[in-house]
């Protein structure tokens, strides 16, 4: 870790996040607290537990976030003109992911979030403003849930954004006392804009429980299939 050099004046939603701290990429990072002001570009995978995480940024290339134990993370990021971004984040334990992402002319972002939880609440929140026209978002949130699970997607295509899209996907897989709480937006402030959404929630029936049992599958198991299916391993 390093600080920062100079003044940083944290921006409107900020203010209570630690300032003068930078993360370098591909670090494992445990317990900490900072606010990143800068650029990211090409690769960057970063491994946080149990820390309060701020990012403002420009971005393009992909981010790469592992989430372990009960983190904070709240980034504002812009997408140039033309630039394209992946964001991505697998979730195992709770706390929440708060991103707002802004989409210049011709920007692209791919969103990508997966979580596992065991118990303890996890939110995730994204928002997506679509300011410059042709500019393309797809959002994906998938997760295996016996805790309670917060899913606030939103797709906003400001007036302007012509030929720009957007696309709001969800699926979790419930088991045991296990909460979903999924509220997918669309705001279209453009007619020559498109905007979709979908959203898909499993809880296996005691027949289809039964059914699985009998030919050696318990709940367990079942639970371990769906969780290395989504979050890959």
């Amino acid at each position: 870790m390093k600080r920062l050099k100079g003044v940083v004046k944290q921006p409107e939603g900020f203010e209570d996040f630690p300032r003068g701290l930078v993360s370098l990429p591909g670090e494992r990072l445990e317990g900490v607290k900072f606010l990143y002001m800068g650029d990211v570009s090409g690769r960057t995978h970063i491994s946080l537990k149990d820390s309060v995480v701020g990012m403002v940024c420009d971005a393009s290339g992909s981010m790469e976030l592992e989430l372990l134990g009960d983190n904070r993370l709240r980034r504002m990021i812009t997408v140039a003109e033309g630039s394209k971004l992946k964001l991505s984040f697998v979730s195992r334990g709770g706390g929440a992911v708060e991103d707002l992402v802004y989409l210049k002319e011709g920007a692209e972002l791919i969103y990508d979030g997966r979580f596992r939880v065991r118990s303890g609440v996890f939110t995730a929140s994204v928002r997506v403003v679509h300011e410059g026209k042709e500019s393309s978002s797809r959002i994906d949130l998938r997760g295996v849930v016996r805790g309670k699970v917060k899913i606030l997607p939103t797709g906003e295509l400001l007036p302007g954004s012509v030929g720009s899209r957007t696309s709001l996907n969800g699926f979790v897989v419930v088991f045991g006392r296990g909460e979903v709480e999924a509220v997918p937006e669309l705001l279209v402030g453009e007619q020559g804009a498109a905007a979709s959404h979908s959203f898909r929630k499993l809880r296996l029936t005691r027949e289809q429980r039964f059914y699985l049992s009998s030919r050696g599958l318990g709940e367990n198991n079942i639970e371990k299939l769906y969780e290395g299916f989504i979050l890959g391993g």
